[in-house]
C-alpha cells in the first residue's frame, strides 16, 4: 500500500470514428451590441462516443528494452487472441470565447487533465469559468477561441467499456497507454473539425495543454501531427506542458512485463483496499495528501478540489481507478 502511495504522489505532479453527439448548455454569457446580440462565450458539455481497439501488444518503445527471447514470450502470451474493440461514451466540456461571426476563423485548444484518483474534466472547471469571466469582462480580445476539456478515456464519464461485438459492459477495464488516450484526443479533434465546419467556424489552429505525467501522451499526439498520421487536418501549432517530469521520463523504454505485472496486481485486492481507504471519510486521505504534496499553498486547492475527487472517483461503481492504475504501472 505504501509502494502505491508513493506511486500515486508521481501520479498527480485513446479510439476511432464518432458515432453520435448530444449536445446541451450549461452556462451561456452573452452581450448585446445594439439591435444583433454577440455571444462572447458559451460553456456546454458534450457527449461523445468513441472506440478504441485493446491488446496492441507491444509499442516499439517496448521492443527496444526486450530481448529477442522475451520478446517471443511476450507476444504469445499476450497476443493470442484477436484484438478487441470497445465502445466508450463520454463527455468533454466546450468553452468558446470571441465573435460568433463566421468570419473569424478559430484556435482551438485542446486540454489534457491529470490522471489520478477522481480526477477528470473537471480539473480545468476554474480555469475555464475564469476565461469566460475575463472575455466578458473584456480583458479578452481578439478572434475566436474555443477550449476542450475532455475526460480521458478510464476517467470519470469515459470508465464504462462495451464491447462492440456483444454489447457486453466490462466490470473491469482493459489495460490503456499512452498511445489508447492520444488517439483518443487525436480523433476528438478530427470529429471536432468536422462539427466546427458544419457550424460555419473553421478551425485554423490547434494547441495542447497538458500536465505532469500526462506530456507524453500530448507530445504523441504531436508526433503523430509532424508525422503527417494525424486524423484531423489543421495545424498543431503550440503545446504547454506545465510541471513536467525529468527528462529520463521521457528516455527510458518501459518493460511490458512489468506493465502488465503491475496493472494485475493493482486492480486486484491492493489497489480495491487502497481505493477504499482514499474515499473514505469522504477523501480525507485525499485532502491531506493534495495538501502535501500538490500545491504549495493549499487555500488554492480550493473547496471544490476534494468532494470533486470522491465524486467522480465514485462514478459508474469506482471504474475510473482502473486508468489510475494503468498509468501508474508505466
Amino acid at each position: 500500500l505504501l509502494s502505491f502511495v508513493s506511486y500515486y504522489g508521481a501520479a498527480f505532479t485513446s479510439i476511432k470514428t464518432c458515432r453520435c453527439h448530444r449536445r446541451f448548455s450549461t452556462s451561456h454569457f452573452s452581450s448585446s451590441d445594439g439591435a444583433n446580440e454577440v455571444v462572447f462565450s458559451k460553456r456546454s458539455t458534450t457527449t461523445f462516443e468513441t472506440t478504441f481497439v485493446s491488446n496492441r501488444c507491444t509499442q516499439e518503445s517496448d521492443k527496444n528494452v526486450l530481448s529477442p527471447t522475451r520478446l517471443r514470450k511476450f507476444l504469445s502470451r499476450n497476443c493470442t487472441q484477436k484484438p478487441t474493440s470497445y465502445r466508450i461514451v463520454y463527455d468533454y466540456d466546450e468553452l468558446v470565447i470571441g465573435n460568433t461571426s463566421s468570419e473569424n476563423t478559430t484556435t482551438a485548444v485542446m486540454l489534457v487533465h491529470p490522471i489520478g484518483v477522481g480526477i477528470g474534466k473537471w480539473y480545468y472547471d476554474r480555469l475555464l469559468n475564469s476565461l469566460a469571466d475575463a472575455n466578458n469582462n473584456n480583458v479578452q480580445q481578439g478572434g475566436r477561441m474555443v477550449f476542450i476539456s475532455p475526460d480521458l478515456l478510464g476517467s470519470y464519464t469515459a470508465s464504462s467499456p462495451i464491447r462492440s461485438d456483444s454489447g457486453q459492459e466490462l466490470k473491469k477495464f482493459p489495460l490503456l497507454n499512452t498511445t489508447d488516450w492520444a488517439e483518443q484526443l487525436g480523433h476528438l479533434m478530427s470529429e471536432y473539425e468536422q462539427k466546427s465546419c458544419e457550424e460555419g467556424y473553421e478551425i485554423r489552429n490547434w494547441a495542447i495543454v497538458a500536465n505532469g505525467g500526462c506530456a507524453p501522451i500530448a507530445l504523441k499526439v504531436a508526433q503523430s501531427a509532424v508525422e503527417k498520421s494525424a486524423p484531423f487536418e489543421k495545424d498543431l501549432t503550440n503545446i504547454v506542458i506545465s510541471s513536467p517530469p525529468r527528462l529520463p521520463f521521457f528516455l527510458e523504454g518501459t518493460d511490458p512485463h512489468r506493465v502488465q505485472r503491475s496493472y494485475r496486481t493493482l486492480s486486484g485486492v491492493v489497489g480495491k483496499l487502497f481505493w477504499i481507504y482514499a474515499l473514505r471519510k469522504e477523501g480525507k486521505f485525499i485532502e491531506t495528501f493534495s495538501k502535501r504534496n500538490l500545491v504549495g499553498d493549499p487555500a488554492s486547492l480550493g473547496n471544490h478540489w476534494t468532494p470533486n475527487c470522491v465524486s467522480a472517483a465514485r462514478h459508474l461503481g469506482g471504474k475510473s481507478k482502473y486508468s489510475t492504475f494503468a498509468f501508474l504501472s508505466g
